[in-house]
């Protein structure tokens, strides 16, 4: 119905000067007639990583209430990248929970335990393209992205600097943990913990 709504405003309205970026807020099941058409009107999916989080109770009552095929098909971010490319996805801030926790379930599909073994592996996204989400793809979908979502001169310099380079393979994501916080190119936070690298 969504999908539907934006192209029949896509039909009605005359084509604005700066374009148009529609976006779906809390999307997390979509029929898969439905996917291609995110790349077709150029839609936003908007995900929130708390919802998605597959604990073995949260799988077993979406199993229970939707049916288990349907159930395997919650949460297509991989889908809707492939179908929509780079601007596919926004990471919903995730409500109690940290970004980089966020970028863990996106990357994995399961829990910080492991759980379920392998996950939801089709429909994973990489590093990159979690991070992304919670930052490039957002400030584009506001027709900010001038002034915020990625690391060049003239930005904002709203950023965190992290214990580990989780871009290092050998990385583990889930130990490391913000050494500072730089907000509008001013470092507003600091850890005292010294690094042992």
């Amino acid at each position: 119905m969504a999908l539907d709504a934006i192209e029949h405003a896509v039909r009605s309205n005359p084509q604005v000067e700066r374009g148009r970026r529609h976006q779906i807020e809390g999307v997390a099941l979509v029929d898969a007639a439905d996917v291609p058409r995110f790349g077709r009107i150029q839609a936003i999916a908007t995900m929130h990583p708390e919802d998605e989080l597959p604990t073995s109770e949260r799988l077993e009552i979406l199993a229970k209430s939707i049916g288990a095929e349907r159930a395997s098909r919650t949460w297509p971010a991989a889908s809707l990248v492939s179908a929509r490319g780079q601007l596919a996805l926004a990471v919903g801030s995730p409500a109690g929970m940290s970004p980089l926790a966020a970028v863990q379930i996106a990357m994995t599909r399961s829990t910080a335990e492991g759980s379920p073994d392998g996950g939801s592996a089709a429909e994973r996204v990489s590093l990159k393209r979690a991070i992304n989400g919670l930052t490039s793809v957002p400030a584009y979908a506001s027709f900010d992205e001038q002034r915020k979502g990625s690391l060049k001169k003239g930005m904002l310099a709203d950023l965190v600097v992290l214990t580990e380079d989780i871009f290092d393979g050998e990385a583990d994501l889930g130990r490391a943990t913000v050494a500072a916080t730089i907000f509008d190119g001013k470092i507003v936070y600091q850890s005292h913990s010294k690094s042992t690298n």
